[in-house]
């Protein structure tokens, strides 16, 4: 889902991310049974200057509300295009009861609010009722389960601006896409917004991760160091990472500047020694 909004205002946490821009979903799989609002689920999604987040206000079959770890959920805000895209994925596991499958034709109750904030003034576009102004689970839609044609076709993940075992002078941006999927960053095990700039000097791991619609994934992972801005630059020939040399080969190197060592197995070495 592709929001148009001018300005992206999200200040709550937790349980108050209703009070700011996001997303409201609720699910009902026993719609179909005559039992209103019996496996009615009330979820929120939104993006803060913490990261996303992600939250559970209702749920049936004893199961716990508050924050969420299995729903999958990506939230990109496009400054330029003032634009921010929602995609989610709740596992069918997580809202059924213990045991119970859906099938084709399956009824669900189904509603979805879109939240706007602007410094407190709140407004909402709504797609059925049941969640903004009332929380009535009889005035939830009808949502009906319809065969799809699985593909085996896991997604294409594309990384520019950093490549695996680069180092970058400074600082560094990744540009991730995935050609189809819920695409999540994390980087150093915290979320992480394609484009954003990496300044932190050190080494640093991106994990990238994208699933489709019918469970096709596909994940790539990069590491790459971040030097400081006026850090040596050192130069290295005659040898490469991981490549067999026959008979010997000898490392040339040098350093743009302040005092290179070099060891070779743990003992010193000198640049253009002959390695036998």
């Amino acid at each position: 889902m592709v929001v148009k909004d001018d300005v992206h205002y999200q200040t709550g946490n937790g349980g108050d991310i209703w009070q700011g821009d996001g997303m409201q979903i609720a699910i009902d799989p026993e719609r179909g049974t005559g039992v209103t609002g019996a496996g009615h689920y009330e979820y929120g999604f939104a993006l803060s200057d913490t990261g996303v987040q992600k939250w559970r206000w209702s749920a049936a079959y004893g199961r716990s509300t508050g924050k969420v770890d299995n729903e999958s959920c990506s939230i990109k805000r496009d400054e330029d295009n003032k634009t921010t895209t929602y995609e989610v994925a709740i596992p069918f596991t997580d809202i059924l009861a213990d045991g119970k499958q859906l099938s084709l034709n399956n009824l669900l109750g189904f509603s979805l609010v879109v939240n706007n904030s602007t410094d407190g003034d709140r407004g909402y576009l709504q797609y059925c009722g049941g969640i903004a102004g009332d929380k009535n689970t009889e005035n939830e839609g009808s949502l009906i389960l319809e065969k799809s044609v699985p593909t085996n076709n896991a997604p294409v993940i594309t990384i520019t601006g950093i490549e695996d075992g680069k180092a970058y002078i400074g600082s560094a941006a990744a540009i991730v896409t995935a050609d189809k999927g819920i695409l999540t960053l994390t980087l150093d095990g915290k979320t992480y917004n394609s484009g954003d700039k990496i300044t932190s000097v050190g080494k640093h791991t991106l994990i990238t991760k994208s699933i489709d619609a019918d469970g096709n994934k596909t994940e790539k992972t990069i590491t790459f160091t971040i030097n400081a801005v006026n850090a040596p630059v050192i130069t290295i020939t005659g040898i490469e990472d991981g490549k067999a040399y026959i008979g010997s080969a000898a490392a040339i190197v040098t350093a743009d500047k302040g005092i290179l060592t070099l060891t070779l197995d743990g003992k010193t070495y000198n640049s253009g020694d002959k390695i036998t």
